[in-house]
């Protein structure tokens, strides 16, 4: 009896297993499908997305000369024109985002890093999408960074992670920075009645005081 009935219930477990494959099968057809036509979509309307790291070309250089002084926020780099470096390019190592390339000559180039007051990044929050501002150096100096002009009502918390946003709004002007560089991550996070904005501190993912070598971003 306790045979019969155990026969009994393999046979109905069975029985619920297959449906529940043939359910998942059915959903990765459409998960499948869907992609599909997403990709077949996009290419029937000319779909232009944000840009991200495999719209580049990385070129892999050497730092010759780290920041000199506190007022001096910039590195040289053993790369330039010949390898297709132009001004404006995006500067990262494996770590996260260091900055801009803005000087090129015929054998190395000057890169601002993200701690001068020039360079600013739209950037989000990894764990919280809908909190976008403006990332840019911090009031103390040194290797902090502030995200700026995020609201009140998005939320941020320490420990959350920052990363480049890429182009955000309907605005025509694009982003520089391609989509999901890492930042760095918030070390502190107020706010007050007299700033309509989140006070937010970055502690970057890169030590931006003695870089080594970097990859510059060139587009393809």
């Amino acid at each position: 009896a306790g045979w019969f009935h155990g026969l009994i219930n393999a046979k109905s477990e069975a029985a619920k297993l297959k449906r529940q494959n043939a359910a998942l099968q059915n959903e990765v057809i459409r998960s499948q499908a869907a992609v599909a036509e997403n990709e077949q979509l996009q290419k029937l309307l000319n779909y232009h997305a944000a840009p991200t790291e495999k719209d580049f070309t990385p070129v892999y250089a050497q730092v010759l000369a780290n920041p000199q002084s506190v007022l001096n926020e910039t590195i040289t780099i053993a790369a330039g024109a010949p390898e297709g470096i132009v001004a404006g390019d995006v500067v990262r190592t494996p770590a996260g985002l260091v900055g801009v390339v803005d000087h090129v000559f015929a054998q190395q180039s000057r890169v601002r890093l993200l701690t001068d007051g020039d360079t600013n990044v739209n950037a989000t929050d990894v764990e919280h999408p809908k909190s976008v501002g403006i990332v840019g150096p911090g009031s103390s100096g040194g290797d902090t960074l502030i995200l700026d002009n995020v609201q009140k009502s998005d939320f941020v918390a320490v420990g959350d992670r920052i990363e480049t946003a890429g182009t955000i709004g309907t605005g025509a002007l694009p982003s520089i920075f391609p989509r999901g560089i890492p930042i760095g991550v918030v070390t502190s996070e107020s706010d007050n009645d007299v700033n309509p904005y989140h006070s937010i501190g970055i502690r970057p993912f890169v030590d931006l005081s003695s870089v080594q070598s970097v990859i510059v971003l060139v587009p393809k």
